[in-house]
C-alpha cells in the first residue's frame, strides 16, 4: 500500500474518480476519502519557526536534528517502515541494529557530503527537483518490490543478484542471519531516503 502510493497510483485513481463521476457512489467516495486519508497521513507538514539563539550553540545544533528527523517523517516514513520491518524480523537485536546503522549511514553520508560542499551541490540539488516525480517513482517501486519479496519469502534472490554482481566479498558483512540478503537493501534504501522529495 505505501509503494502503490508513493508511486501515486492512488492519488491518480482518485483524481480518475473525482474526474469521471466516480466520487457520486459510497464506494468512489470511499476510495477517495481513503486516498486523501492516507496524503494526510503521509505528506502533512507543520512548521514553527524561531529565531535562532547562538547561546544554545550544539544543544541548538542537536535539537535541530532532533525537530528534523521527526518533521520529515512523512516523507521518509515508509521506506523507513520498511527497514524496520525487516531490522523487526532479524533474529537478534545486533543484527537490527546493524540494519538499521546500514540504512542511517546511506542516509546520512549524503547529508554529510551536501553540507561540506553546499555551495558546489546547490547546483546539483536544483536540478534534482525536476525530477523529484521520478525519484518517487522509483522509490513506490522500491517499496512494491520489497513487499513482493517480503510476502513470497524471497529475500535469498537479492543476495544471489548481489553475489553475483559484487563477488563473494559482501560474506564478509554477515552477521548472524543479516548479510547480502539485507544489507545492500538498507543502504539503497536510506539513500532513497534522502532522496526523496521533500528531504532533498
Amino acid at each position: 500500500l505505501f509503494g502503490l502510493y508513493v508511486v501515486g497510483v492512488f492519488p491518480w485513481l482518485a483524481g480518475r474518480l473525482r474526474a469521471t463521476g466516480g466520487d457520486k457512489n459510497a464506494l468512489g467516495r470511499g476510495f477517495i476519502a481513503f486516498s486523501d486519508g492516507l496524503s494526510r497521513i503521509m505528506y502533512t507538514e507543520g512548521r514553527v519557526q524561531v529565531k535562532a539563539d547562538r547561546r544554545w550553540g550544539y544543544f541548538a545544533s542537536f535539537m535541530m536534528g532532533i525537530f528534523f528527523s521527526a518533521g520529515w517523517i512523512p516523507c521518509i516514513g515508509p521506506v523507513l517502515a520498511g527497514i524496520l520491518l525487516l531490522a523487526g524480523d532479524t533474529q537478534t537485536v545486533a543484527q537490527g541494529a546493524l540494519l538499521l546503522l546500514v540504512y542511517s549511514i546511506g542516509l546520512g553520508i549524503p547529508f554529510l557530503i551536501t553540507g561540506a560542499a553546499l555551495a558546489t551541490v546547490t547546483p546539483w540539488l536544483r536540478k534534482m527537483n525536476r525530477y523529484m516525480g521520478i525519484v518517487s517513482k522509483i522509490t513506490g517501486i522500491f517499496l512494491i518490490f520489497m513487499g513482493v519479496l517480503l510476502l513470497t519469502d524471497r529475500l535469498a534472490f537479492i543476495a544471489g543478484r548481489f553475489v553475483a554482481l559484487f563477488g563473494m566479498g559482501l560474506a564478509s558483512l554477515e552477521v548472524g542471519s543479516t548479510s547480502a540478503v539485507t544489507l545492500p537493501i538498507a543502504l539503497v534504501a536510506g539513500l532513497l531516503s534522502f532522496l526523496s522529495p521533500c528531504v532533498l
